[in-house]
């Protein structure tokens, strides 16, 4: 989807998805809709942070399999007021203290109690907004709220995975 005037828009398809062209920014995202609420937050005077924690937020919702707040991950960004890019990591670290030999299989840390470490990607989403955002943490996450609350077309792709998690 994409923060600007319809108007000026071109569409050129290839490889089955299009190519979207915008002069005024834009939020693109492995799912259209989760790139609509990055969108609606950028069209709200919000910035790219905001909307970059928007569309994640959403693909918690419409591809939970893909991305999560309960996830890990990096965000590598351009911060336009320092001239530099900064990366932040949404992992925390493990304890000094955890108890490397006591397992035998990586399935063993992967969930529970025992899990190596705490998700991060919720912390990291609010760092984000904090340091750089100009939305706050409602406004943000309220695109992903209405998904949940409201319900969504599934995907093929969608409709797949849920498929396979179900056996």
């Amino acid at each position: 989807m994409i923060a600007g005037k319809p108007e000026q828009v071109q569409l050129a398809w290839t490889y089955g998805r299009p190519t979207l062209f915008s002069r005024h920014g834009m939020v693109v995202a492995a799912h259209p809709l989760a790139a609509q609420a990055g969108a609606r937050l950028q069209i709200q005077g919000g910035n790219a942070f905001d909307a970059a924690v928007a569309t994640a937020a959403a693909l918690n919702v419409v591809e939970p399999f893909m991305s999560g707040l309960a996830g890990f991950g990096l965000a590598t960004i351009w911060v336009a007021s320092e001239k530099r890019v900064r990366v932040l990591d949404l992992a925390p670290p493990t304890p000094a203290s955890f108890p490397v030999g006591r397992y035998t299989s990586r399935l063993e840390l992967e969930r529970g109690a025992q899990a190596a470490s705490t998700p991060g990607n919720l912390a990291g989403w609010c760092e984000l907004l904090a340091r750089f955002g100009r939305k706050s943490l409602p406004d943000v996450l309220a695109p992903a709220m209405t998904l949940a609350r409201d319900g969504f077309a599934l995907s093929d792709f969608g409709r797949d995975e849920f498929h396979l998690t179900d056996r």
